[in-house]
């Protein structure tokens, strides 16, 4: 979305919520960027940023219908590897089921999509924030949030959840087919237990992420310290990624325990 002077960028809160010194940190091709808003209060992996720039870009129009194929392309980068830049490359597949899970407050129910990937390549580690396009319209239906298993599925938050993170979209921003969903039904009791039972898993989730993080910025430091020592910091840096590996793997799980919500 863009206005005579911003850009608006729709990406996953977890991917900014890695960016240290936030907001400072954040920048999108080069240019400083400004968070609108973000779904952390309401458990929704979904982030809003805004850039002075990228006029020259034509942005993607979102929508909330979805073609009868369900057939959709995802764009996005991964690290190809570790001597190399990211790596852009197209995937294919199909919408599997619409799933729901349930926000913090307990006052929604927010869409979100199984994806199918088919070919060759499959979702890596890197992709989450790209967009879900529908292969007709060629509209943003979806928001890649993790990857499941091998990558050969994942899960998108759908674009009507914008809605919930975001109080003044623009009310031309999103194509409908309908103007409101019934996304504020009261919550069974069992719900509201099994509610209790995963926040819980998802705070000692995040504890773990916290101390991974701090093993993560020491082992960094232990590697500059020893940077003339190479079989040291061949075992250290064997000791940082298994570290990198389990906090993403942890990062992917605590998505998916607010998805169970549902």
């Amino acid at each position: 979305f863009q206005d005579k002077r911003l850009s608006y960028i729709l990406t996953c809160f977890h991917i900014i919520e890695d960016v240290d010194d936030l907001p400072d940190s954040i920048y999108v091709n080069g240019i400083p960027a400004t968070i609108v808003c973000t779904g952390k209060n309401h458990g929704i992996d979904l982030a809003v940023l805004k850039i002075d720039g990228l006029l020259d870009k034509r942005p993607l129009k979102l929508s909330s219908h979805i073609d009868d194929s369900k057939n959709f392309l995802i764009s996005g980068f991964y690290s190809f590897s570790r001597k190399t830049n990211p790596l852009l490359r197209e995937l294919k597949g199909n919408l599997g089921q619409k799933v729901q899970f349930i926000s913090n407050d307990k006052e929604a129910f927010v869409n979100a999509w199984d994806l199918n990937i088919e070919g060759k390549y499959k979702l890596e580690p890197g992709y989450s924030g790209s967009p879900v396009i529908d292969e007709i319209s060629k509209h943003v239906i979806g928001v890649v949030s993790c990857r499941i298993g091998l990558g050969n599925e994942g899960i998108a938050i759908s674009i009507d959840a914008l809605e919930n993170i975001w109080k003044d979209v623009p009310p031309e921003l999103i194509n409908r087919c309908s103007t409101k969903t019934d996304s504020t039904r009261p919550l069974p009791s069992y719900i509201l237990k099994k509610i209790e039972r995963l926040k819980e898993d998802i705070e000692r989730n995040d504890s773990r992420i916290s101390d991974l993080k701090v093993f993560i910025n020491l082992i960094s430091d232990e590697i500059d310290e020893n940077i003339d020592n190479l079989i040291r910091v061949h075992s250290l840096k064997k000791k940082l990624a298994r570290y990198e590996n389990e906090k993403n793997d942890y990062l992917s799980n605590r998505i998916l325990l607010l998805i169970h919500l549902g």
